[in-house]
């Protein structure tokens, strides 16, 4: 497990393809995108520990040209801070913090804020997954971490059993005050 810097003379996208072995039963395949601009705080809004099966990690990249201590913060769903860990990462390198191994979490699902400082940006990438046991279990999901929140954000895609699809919305509140959120849905175009 490591990290990658892509460097270009022009402007370039990547993207993160975490797979087993083509052939492998069950296939699971997580998918994330280059972190074009890290940034001293990130945000994870779904992380979990033994959460009916399912667990998570996250990536967090040093983007800094020297080692740095970063800080992970995990918050309950009250906006309690309930367990804080420090680790020392190598420049440009990253490390795993691994939310199923982390005795001071209890099991259930967590946000989390990951801090560097203006000289250590960071890049977060995070995953979450069930036992991979069969075809049931198989789920392994990505997605970047997020440098700032929206007064507004639009939600492309949200499915209500579409062909047995259903989409799970996780909003974490990024200030420091408590807040209200209203979700407005449009199916059909209504």
């Amino acid at each position: 497990v490591g990290s990658a810097v892509v460097l270009a003379d022009q402007p370039v996208a990547a993207t993160v393809n975490t797979q087993l072995p083509s052939g492998t039963n069950p296939m699971r395949t997580g998918q994330s995108t280059g972190v074009g601009q890290p940034d001293p705080t990130m945000y994870a809004t779904q992380v979990m520990k033994g959460y009916w099966g399912w667990n998570s990690y996250c990536a967090v990249q040093n983007a800094g040209d020297t080692a740095f201590d970063v800080t992970a913060e995990y918050y309950n769903a009250s906006g309690a801070l309930v367990d804080s860990d420090v680790v020392g990462i190598p420049a440009f390198a990253s490390h795993i913090f691994d939310q199923s191994t982390d005795a001071d979490l209890g099991n259930g699902v967590y946000s989390a804020k990951f801090i560097g400082d203006a000289d250590h940006p960071l890049g977060v990438v995070c995953n979450f997954y069930n036992a991979g046991t069969g075809a049931g279990t198989s789920q392994f999901q990505s997605y970047n971490g997020i440098s700032a929140g929206g007064h507004e954000l639009f939600v492309p895609r949200v499915v209500k059993d579409y062909y047995n699809y259903q989409s799970g919305l996780r909003i974490q509140n990024v200030g420091t005050e408590a807040l209200a959120v209203t979700v407005t849905y449009n199916f059909g175009g209504t």
